[in-house]
């Protein structure tokens, strides 16, 4: 674990959480980082010097160039520039969209049922409060069998939506990092069909991570709400039913934003 990753929480699930965040974040940079070198900047460069040569070629063999198409040529090529080499307008307008939109879907989607979107680090913290202390408590060899409810322990109560989410966020961040440099591609028509498959892949991923997240704070409360009961909680048990509606409904966001055709979209 790196230094500046490195997380002083006593969870491990908490620092697993932290670290897997800070990658994130870090890799979601990483195309920023190598806007500097030189591929990044020949990329650019290149795709430029290309998108203007055909429009030049274009015009000497007879086709003509109205105000209209060179608006638009003008706008796309402004708008690459900008996304590709700032990173001040990439982040509000493509990174904190991909990153921060799930919480604020979350939120929105359960503010009728009075539930707070938790991620599974936050829920594993909500339900270890929650949980007695013949839960919570590691039981001794003195305890009775059934001081502690049943398939219930301190390592038991994490919620079963943790890797669905670590691996989401990460590779959200590895897309996000792909961006300054996929970015180009989208002055040519011909290779416009690989931004839309990156667009359409961090669309996937936020409606995926909105829908972990509100599956994650369900199951939470559920849990939380049993044990305000005192009934016998089995984690185990109930773990593979929450796991399998993460995966499933998360599946079922990213399947549908990669199935659809932004053909209305399509850059003129």
């Amino acid at each position: 674990m790196s230094a500046a990753c490195a997380s002083l929480d006593p969870s491990q699930l908490t620092r697993l959480s932290d670290y897997v965040e800070c990658n994130t974040q870090a890799a979601s940079q990483a195309g920023f980082d190598a806007v500097g070198s030189a591929l990044a900047t020949g990329m650019l460069g290149g795709c430029l010097l290309l998108f203007v040569a055909l429009i030049g070629f274009r015009m000497m063999l007879g086709q003509t160039l109205d105000a209209r198409a060179a608006v638009l040529a003008t706008a796309r090529a402004g708008l690459i520039i900008a996304l590709t080499s700032s990173f001040a307008s990439y982040q509000p307008l493509v990174q904190a969209v991909v990153l921060r939109g799930p919480a604020e879907i979350a939120s929105a989607l359960l503010r009728p049922s009075g539930v707070e979107p938790l991620t599974p680090a936050q829920a594993a913290k909500v339900l270890q409060g929650a949980a007695p202390p013949s839960v919570t408590a590691p039981a001794s060899n003195n305890a009775p069998s059934n001081a502690t409810p049943q398939g219930a322990s301190a390592g038991d109560m994490r919620p079963s939506t943790t890797t669905t989410w670590l691996v989401l966020r990460l590779v959200s961040g590895m897309l996000l990092g792909l961006g300054p440099i996929l970015m180009p591609l989208a002055l040519f028509d011909t290779t416009l069909g690989l931004i839309e498959g990156w667009v359409r892949g961090l669309v996937g991923l936020l409606l995926g991570l909105a829908a972990v997240l509100v599956v994650t704070s369900l199951e939470c409360d559920f849990f939380k709400t049993e044990l305000a009961r005192g009934d016998r909680v089995d984690f185990v048990a109930t773990a593979p039913i929450f796991g399998l509606a993460g995966w499933v409904a998360s599946g079922a966001m990213v399947g549908v934003a990669c199935s659809c055709r932004f053909a209305r979209f399509r850059l003129p």
